[in-house]
């Protein structure tokens, strides 16, 4: 094999395109917790974040998803990832910027949301 590490960014962000197409897309979110974790208000608390950020991700187009997975999971330059998801780098930029102002607005509405609720 010429490339591993090409070969690996492309299997990943296909296999993350494909999970993301699927029809059913109920997926159980799993919040990292440190081992030392054992006040039950921050777990609750952590366990809604992750929740809501996972939700507040469905809102999201596939390829503003993959590429925020690209950024802040894998670590990616705006070369590479303009390479994974076939635009120009400065697209990469303008995508980035967009999918976290979705996100952020996502967000906030579920925060609003849950405050109306707890009145």
């Amino acid at each position: 094999m010429e490339a591993p590490v090409a070969y690996l960014r492309r299997a990943i962000t296909n296999s993350h395109l494909s999970t993301r197409r699927a029809k059913d897309r109920h997926t159980r979110v799993t919040p990292l917790l440190a081992r030392s974790e054992t006040d039950p208000a921050n777990i609750a608390a952590t366990y809604a974040d992750s929740a809501a950020v996972a939700d507040a991700l469905h809102h999201l187009s596939p390829r503003d998803r993959t590429a925020l997975v690209l950024r802040y999971v894998l670590d990616l330059d705006d070369a590479t990832i303009a390479t994974e998801i076939g635009v120009q780098q400065q697209t990469v930029r303008v995508v980035l910027f967009r999918a976290r102002r979705e996100l952020r607005t996502a967000l906030n509405h579920q925060h609003n949301d849950q405050q109306e609720q707890q009145r």
